[in-house]
């Protein structure tokens, strides 16, 4: 007969005691055991799958660390998670050096103040740890109170993220939220505050509007969030064009070559009688597999792209094109 597990062993000892002290009734529910010994199972089986050599350094960040960090202040006490990060690392012997640099990094209070805390709470005074709530719960939604503020500051992330330079950060959104916050309740700014918005929660913004890995800022996310923010919502926004591409779609039926056609609309461009803008802008089934795949699934057959946005916008357009092409 196999050996019983640990813990299995372990939890029978301790019912076996009780019902011999009278503190557990004798028919004990035993239906959970089968569960407890698939949870064992489908767990050893992950520990098998799990690949040892992978080294943790090379996925984490110190930055994801610190996200998590600000995910728990905005949930629980602030004072609660950071003297449970600190009691954790002493007992992994951690040095308190050690400690209060990477807890000052993440945004935890500091090793002095933990270890202070943890002194009150292994001294027994809960209710003094308990009490005293000054690191406690902190505002949850910013911006709750400004939504044109929080459209801003999305707008400018994306912005930002087009342009090639890498030197964006999440401090350059809190600088610019604090910008806009003053001129919003028309207030000086103090330049000795912090910001209104810190920069920790600032990246959780980036990483909650899509934009997780705005360090590696590839051309075609950018373009994206542009193309898609500003010109696929002015079209299907706006009443009058509307109106516009439905009376395409019910008199234009055609299926021609969309980058022809953009290539006939510049190079014509100056021609008065090219500028036609009830002639729409159909496209056959390649470009239309492109650009429903381009606009994950939300884009239809026969959905015209309009003349305004070439006369425009046409380095964008073209640039879309050729990206299209190789999709």
């Amino acid at each position: 007969m196999s050996k019983l597990p640990r813990r299995r062993s372990h939890s029978r000892n301790v019912q076996i005691s009780l019902r011999r002290l009278g503190l557990l009734d004798k028919t004990v529910d035993h239906s959970n055991e089968s569960s407890t010994e698939s949870d064992e199972e489908e767990m050893k089986m992950n520990e098998d799958s799990f690949d040892m050599s992978t080294n943790f350094n090379d996925q984490v960040t110190l930055n994801d660390i610190s996200d998590i960090f600000e995910i728990c202040k905005n949930n629980c006490s602030y004072k609660f998670i950071s003297v449970l990060l600190y009691m954790s690392l002493r007992h992994f012997k951690i040095t308190w050096r050690d400690c209060d640099l990477f807890m000052k990094e993440i945004g935890a209070l500091s090793s002095q103040t933990c270890q202070n805390w943890t002194d009150i709470f292994i001294s027994g005074d809960f209710d003094q740890f308990f009490t005293d709530n000054r690191g406690g719960k902190r505002i949850e939604n910013f911006y709750e109170g400004f939504s044109e503020l929080e459209l801003e500051a999305k707008l400018f992330a994306i912005e930002r993220c087009r342009n090639k330079s890498a030197d964006f950060t999440a401090w350059n959104l809190a600088n610019f939220v604090d910008q806009k916050y003053y001129e919003i309740i028309n207030t000086t700014t103090d330049k000795n505050a912090n910001f209104v918005r810190s920069i920790q929660l600032c990246r959780l913004d980036l990483r909650r509007w899509g934009s997780k890995d705005y360090d590696l800022r590839t051309s075609l996310n950018a373009l994206y969030e542009t193309f898609a923010y500003q010109y696929m919502e002015e079209l299907l926004r706006s009443d009058r064009e509307h109106e516009r591409v439905q009376f395409m779609y019910d008199k234009h039926k055609t299926s021609l070559d969309l980058t022809k056609q953009v290539d006939k609309e510049l190079i014509n461009e100056d021609k008065e009688e090219d500028d036609n803008d009830n002639e729409p802008y159909t496209t056959d089934e390649d470009s239309s597999s492109n650009l429903q795949q381009f606009f994950n699934e939300s884009y239809e057959s026969n959905m015209f792209i309009q003349n305004v946005f070439i006369e425009s916008h046409d380095l964008h357009f073209r640039i879309l094109l050729y990206l299209l092409a190789y999709m």
